[in-house]
């Protein structure tokens, strides 16, 4: 399965490749940043709640210190009615030292003796407390406790107010849906950028490939139209200069060939006009050249002689055969032999014959 998935990942093609890791890419960094983005924009909202709640009962318990004094009682009520009126909040009182209501923004709670677990911590308390719960409803609130003190730090009482977090909750997950999609259009406008931007880069890469197929096809006078001078310009520069260099070379090569194919030609001519028989044998043993005067000299024709192994063709001249193999395989030349034949129609004649060993342009015995 892996080798499978490695073999489709090569056959892709190269703006496809980069596409694929560009979006990789840009799907991490993007939902890496909402994630953050989302989590530091919790802690920033709650953080604002922690401080707005903690505020209220700061100011629930300093505000009614002379109240609780004195009991005044309609003073406390006052504190209490305008504090339970703010948004977010689900009651607010101040306890005495007994954990007895003193005030309550619910008033059929006066009078009431609270000995649940929250009540107990939120008098031993020395200083602010926060308690978390969720209510009947299954809403998260904040239970937050302050000793009321007087001047001499003497404990009177506990201001406490409970602090729904509903709207806080609604503020967070809206603000991490803004995040989302936020996210999302940032994430589908980078990929989309990201296959523009691999497909830009890989269309002169395209260009090149072809411009390959169809100078490795014998168009060398083909040219890539791609200007810069980044190195993609320059290997199209480069690929242009290949090309020409080819083509010349190709000239050079064809011009070449038709000089050889003159001077071939012009020593076949000059083969064939002389008045005495030419046979040439390549070192494989086989006859490559038999001119108009061989054939007139032994009445074979050349088509029957070129190809064949003089061992077997020339028979009919067992002193030449053995006179071509001496040069052949010892390199042992004659000159002025004379050696009688048996032409192809059955008639007999003495030729004269010498053997020479022919040599290339480059020295080597041919």
């Amino acid at each position: 399965m892996v080798t499978l998935k490695a073999k489709a990942l090569r056959n892709l093609k190269l703006h496809t490749k980069f596409s694929i890791v560009i979006t990789l890419l840009v799907v991490a960094v993007v939902a890496s940043l909402v994630m953050v983005v989302s989590v530091l924009q919790r802690r920033a909202i709650l953080r604002e709640v922690h401080e707005k709640a903690f505020g209220l009962t700061s100011v629930l318990a300093h505000s009614s210190v002379q109240a609780v004094l004195t009991d005044d009682y309609l003073l406390l009520q006052e504190i209490i009615d305008t504090l339970g009126s703010k948004e977010d909040v689900v009651y607010a009182m101040i306890l005495d030292n007994e954990g007895r209501v003193i005030v309550h923004s619910t008033t059929r709670e006066r009078g009431k003796q609270y000995t649940d677990e929250r009540t107990r911590r939120a008098l031993e308390a020395r200083g602010p407390l926060l308690q978390r719960f969720q209510n009947g409803e299954g809403v998260p609130v904040w239970d937050l406790s302050r000793p009321v003190l007087t001047g001499t730090l003497q404990r009177v009482g506990t201001a406490r107010i409970g602090f729904s977090l509903k709207r806080a909750y609604a503020e967070v997950a809206s603000t991490r849906e803004r995040i989302l999609l936020i996210g999302l259009v940032a994430m589908l406008s980078a990929i989309a950028l990201s296959w523009l931007l691999a497909k830009t880069v890989a269309r002169p890469l395209q260009t090149l490939v072809e411009a390959a197929r169809r100078i490795g096809a014998g168009e060398l006078s083909h040219r890539v139209g791609i200007e810069g001078h980044d190195e993609i310009g320059q290997l199209a520069s480069a690929f242009n200069q290949m090309g020409a260099e080819l083509l010349k070379h190709r000239e050079e090569l064809r011009q070449k060939i038709d000089e050889l194919s003159r001077l071939t030609e012009y020593n076949e001519n000059i083969l064939q006009s002389m008045h005495s028989g030419v046979v040439t044998v390549d070192y494989e043993g086989r006859i490559i050249t038999f001119n108009r005067s061989a054939e007139q000299i032994t009445g074979f024709e050349a088509a029957q002689a070129q190809g064949q192994p003089f061992e077997e063709f020339l028979s009919f001249c067992e002193s030449l055969r053995g006179a071509i193999e001496d040069v052949v395989q010892a390199g042992r030349v004659r000159t002025d032999a004379e050696a009688p034949l048996i032409r192809a129609d059955g008639r007999e004649a003495v030729v004269r014959f010498s053997t020479r060993l022919l040599n290339h342009t480059n020295g080597k015995i041919r």
